[in-house]
């Protein structure tokens, strides 16, 4: 397949855009100009593609204005921008009952120990779970973390490697023996986290007190939900953190519809990044908050229809 060219210049961009016919015979302003040429072009073309196609389905109609791009573009940095704050929370909460419900379980620093971990897929072997653990106490730069390790280091003779590697596996799990849960918890990526949440507690016989149960029941959530939130809760915010378009994007690894929102979410699309915005608001502390955070994202992404389309339908028909 042959690749398209750069395209370096405003006058390239504005002729690669007429040519596609997406937005007619509107002309950019000055001031939509320069905002163009702020954004990675190929960024903004997966705006207006799907904006174009919206108009050629007839599912909207009216003239096609670049403003109204630059509008969604717009509102997408605003919800990511909300996304982020309920993320924060509901990852804080994880990290402090998740500290909580493991220690009530077991040592704080068995966390490493592979008997207590269950392997979540063929893919991921016990010891490439804690593998995935040392990597990140290894670069984090907490100064209790550091001199524990630098401390263990000089008790046992070893040079401390300066980050981990599967090599030196064996000698980064003797350094981070003397370090317990809940001063490294926090070096965890949310993806990391979650994974740890999942398969912690193997050697627990009774089920419902495995820290993923227990925080499931913590957040007022049935076990299935939990396992598939926890998950998008991740994907979200790696989309959020990285600047992804939200707009128009089926979710990945959707979560399971929460009851406690049935009415707000009815017609929803099950794939939807809405469904995922959801899962945001279903893991906050309580229900008061959660339903608060819903209430936030629907006021804020029904304020376009538009948005508010591509955020909660993902099967686009001919109208």
């Amino acid at each position: 397949m042959q690749v398209p060219p750069h395209l370096p210049k405003h006058t390239q961009k504005l002729d690669y855009l007429q040519n596609k016919g997406y937005f007619e015979e509107t002309t950019f302003s000055d001031e939509l100009e320069d905002q163009l040429s702020h954004i990675n072009f190929h960024y903004f073309l997966g705006y207006a593609r799907n904006y174009a196609k919206l108009h050629d389905l007839g599912i909207f109609q009216g003239t096609r204005d670049p403003q109204h791009v630059f509008d969604l573009i717009n509102l997408d940095q605003k919800v990511a921008t909300l996304l982020f704050d309920w993320i924060r929370c509901a990852e804080l909460g994880l990290r402090n009952r998740t500290v909580d419900f493991f220690c009530e379980n077991g040592s704080p620093t068995s966390y490493l120990d592979e008997s207590r971990l269950t392997p979540m897929s063929l893919d991921c072997t016990k010891q490439e779970m804690v593998g995935g653990m040392l990597k990140e106490i290894f670069r984090y730069g907490e100064d209790y973390v550091i001199s524990s390790l630098d401390r263990k280091a000089l008790d046992l003779g070893y040079d401390k490697p300066k980050r981990y590697s599967p090599a030196d596996h064996n000698q980064c799990l003797s350094l981070s023996q003397d370090l317990a849960i809940w001063s490294v918890i926090d070096c965890f990526s949310l993806g990391q986290l979650g994974k740890f949440i999942m398969a912690c507690d193997a050697d627990i016989d009774d089920h419902a007190q495995r820290t993923w149960r227990r925080l499931a029941d913590d957040l007022g959530m049935k076990a299935p939900v939990f396992s598939s939130g926890v998950e998008s809760l991740s994907n979200t915010r790696n989309l959020v953190c990285h600047h992804a378009r939200l707009w128009m994007r089926p979710a990945t690894h959707s979560p399971k519809k929460p009851k406690i929102f049935e009415k707000q979410l009815r017609g929803i699309d099950p794939k939807s990044q809405l469904m995922a915005f959801a899962n945001v608001a279903h893991f906050q502390r309580s229900n008061t908050l959660q339903k608060q955070a819903l209430e936030n994202i629907f006021s804020l992404v029904k304020s376009n229809d538009m948005y508010f389309y591509g955020i909660s339908q993902t099967s686009h028909q001919t109208r």
